[in-house]
């Protein structure tokens, strides 16, 4: 793969769709490697997570803009989410 791109949150996530989909673990393996080679999805598990957290940014404002309502929902029930940890 590449040094930058470590085991992040949400890898098994891909993993666990190509592992049921193609019924083995060697292929869901190589499949996945190629995910990461060959397509920008490599950019989502980079360890400083740069690019994930600009597309959430980019999302952010997005739904802000057009959405508000279910913007401001979405904020109160993540300070709840980190109130209560």
């Amino acid at each position: 793969m590449c040094s930058s791109t470590g085991y992040v949150q949400g890898m098994s996530d891909y993993m666990s769709v190509l592992l049921y989909v193609l019924g083995n673990e060697i292929d869901a393996f190589w499949c996945f490697v190629g995910l990461m080679q060959r397509h920008r999805v490599r950019r989502h598990f980079e360890l400083d997570q740069t690019h994930i957290r600009r597309e959430l940014m980019q999302l952010s404002e997005l739904l802000a803009a057009y959405n508000p309502e279910l913007f401001n929902y979405l904020g109160v029930l993540l300070l709840r989410y980190f109130v209560m940890e």
